[in-house]
């Protein structure tokens, strides 16, 4: 019995379904308004996505602050290597296992660091925090890393911070120059 009314229900006409309309016109106006719904939903997923790429981006921006603090802290160690004592020796080993910890996470969720200083300052990679001026060295060289650039799934994340050398006359002056007029 219970059958035979699933049944009878399955077979029912569509909640909006009046008598005299035309089925196939009900069945379009459903199948129109699912697809409008499956549209919806599926620019709201894209939208959380996005929304969830730029939190974590966030985060991950977050610890690359805190690597680049033991980074410091490691360069002020090496400088200081003979006042470190062996009860410092053993914090400091904990502190470079919490550094490699630290990434290996980063290197889990994608990032890569950007390693073309080599080829000279681009603005797509690096970002110039100081200049200085050196004759021997053509212009737009970069003389030292300040702060490590990384990619991300194609993208920059974060542009790696230089110091550039900038020549007075040189061409990066000219290629100022060229844009101010």
């Amino acid at each position: 019995m219970n059958r035979l009314f699933e049944i009878t229900e399955a077979a029912a006409p569509a909640p909006g379904w009046q008598p005299g309309q035309d089925p196939l016109q009900v069945i379009q106006a459903d199948i129109q308004a699912l697809m409008v719904r499956a549209r919806t939903a599926e620019r709201e997923l894209r939208e959380l996505q996005e929304r969830s790429d730029r939190e974590q981006e966030k985060r991950l921006l977050t610890l690359l602050e805190i690597v680049d603090g033991f980074e410091r802290v490691f360069q002020s160690i090496s400088l200081k290597q003979d006042l470190v004592t062996p009860q410092m020796k053993k914090w400091i080993s904990n502190f470079r296992t919490l550094y490699l910890m630290a990434g290996d996470v980063l290197t889990s969720e994608g990032l890569v660091r950007i390693t073309n200083l080599d080829a000279g300052f681009d603005p797509k990679w690096h970002r110039a925090t100081e200049t200085v001026r050196d004759p021997a060295r053509a212009d737009g060289t970069i003389v030292e890393e300040i702060k490590c650039g990384y990619v991300r799934r194609g993208k920059v994340l974060r542009k790696a911070e230089v110091r550039v050398v900038r020549n007075e006359g040189g061409e990066a002056e000219a290629m100022e120059e060229e844009q101010a007029d």
